[in-house]
């Protein structure tokens, strides 16, 4: 009988409260027809020995302790090789699952049968316990694939659930060759192939931010790997992409500090012109994307004082929407953000109280 969720995590150098809360958020989910697989990384903090405990007590944790550290994205592309389950789970060893999470999610899959990928939003919080709803997800699936031109704008990576069989039908797996942003180059396979990326409008994740984070502490190889995730995207939009072009893309997505106007404004120009001829991305969303960075990019130039750069870029006609219907879903989609995180606050007060 196949078992219906493949939980996937990997372990290196996690303190023992984070990762016996994760392991206990696990364990105890309310939906129990899963196996937890972990791959131990060589880690050199014991952590290794609290999973190992776990193990003897829970027949559903199937243990890999790798004979060299293998990373991350090499860890994950084996856990897909060898689950068995319908979905798949991803699970990081410091972030802790709602109870609930998984009822949830498969529910959601099952009932939504062109759903590739579905994610939750989850709730930020750190040492100094600051907390905020995040869901980066477009309204649908076409626009979430337009962001990804841009930046990583999928699901949290620990909030995911994945439909297996898309994956082997599509022959998709994380990319052994990004050692980070491993996330990010999966969700740009999965809607390139057709797949569909959906978010439950719930706080189904209490997300940690910490400074041993991997997009902390290797940060310079975290946005290199984006950036070549993104050029890939970009060359099958624009095949004779300059490397000047490819810095002013950089510039738009906040890698770099600095645009020249008359730059910027060709540029993006450039790019509605030639998918307005390919029709790579739907247009009209397309169009609208590039406003929304548009206007970013004006208000940050406003805060450093690039009055010159705002008058330049003031000068550009070519967007359709307009400014006030732009800024009025931004504070519809925060006022709902906030009323989700607060209704998961009270529910998690109750809880202890």
């Amino acid at each position: 009988m196949q078992t219906c969720v493949s939980v996937i995590m990997s372990l290196y150098n996690t303190p023992a409260d984070w990762l016996k809360a994760a392991m206990d958020s696990i364990i105890h989910q309310t939906y129990q027809d899963f196996e937890f697989i972990i791959f131990t990384d060589k880690p050199t903090d014991g952590s290794d020995k609290i999973v190992h405990e776990y193990a003897k007590k829970d027949q559903r944790i199937k243990l890999i302790d790798n004979k060299v550290n293998a990373g991350l994205t090499v860890n994950l592309f084996n856990a897909v090789l060898m689950s068995r389950g319908k979905y798949i789970a991803r699970m990081d060893s410091d972030d802790i699952a709602c109870l609930d999470r998984f009822a949830k999610q498969v529910k959601y899959l099952d009932m939504h049968s062109d759903v590739a990928v579905v994610g939750s939003m989850v709730n930020v919080f750190s040492d100094a316990g600051y907390s905020i709803g995040m869901d980066n997800l477009g309204s649908n699936s076409e626009i979430t694939k337009i962001r990804m031109l841009f930046a990583n704008s999928g699901v949290a990576h620990s909030s995911a659930m994945i439909r297996k069989e898309f994956l082997i039908t599509k022959g998709i797996n994380y990319n052994i060759n990004f050692k980070k942003s491993q996330d990010y180059a999966l969700w740009v396979d999965v809607l390139n192939n057709g797949g569909k990326i959906a978010v439950i409008p719930e706080i189904l994740l209490d997300y940690r931010v910490h400074d041993n984070q991997i997009s902390k502490k290797n940060n310079s190889e975290q946005n290199d790997c984006a950036k070549e995730i993104i050029r890939t995207q970009l060359i099958k939009l624009l095949p004779g992409l300059t490397s000047n072009e490819f810095n002013v893309h950089l510039a738009i997505t906040n890698f770099t500090t600095h645009i020249k106007k008359k730059e910027y404004v060709s540029y993006i120009k450039k790019l509605i012109r030639t998918n307005n001829k390919v029709g790579l991305y739907e247009r009209k969303a397309f169009k609208k994307e590039i406003f929304a960075l548009w206007q970013k990019n004006i208000i940050k130039a406003c805060k450093s004082g690039y009055l010159n750069f705002l008058f330049g870029i003031l000068a550009l006609r070519t967007f359709s929407p307009s400014i006030i219907s732009y800024n009025i879903g931004k504070v519809k989609k925060r006022i709902r953000s906030s009323n989700i995180l607060k209704k998961y606050l009270r529910q998690k007060k109750n809880l202890y109280e």
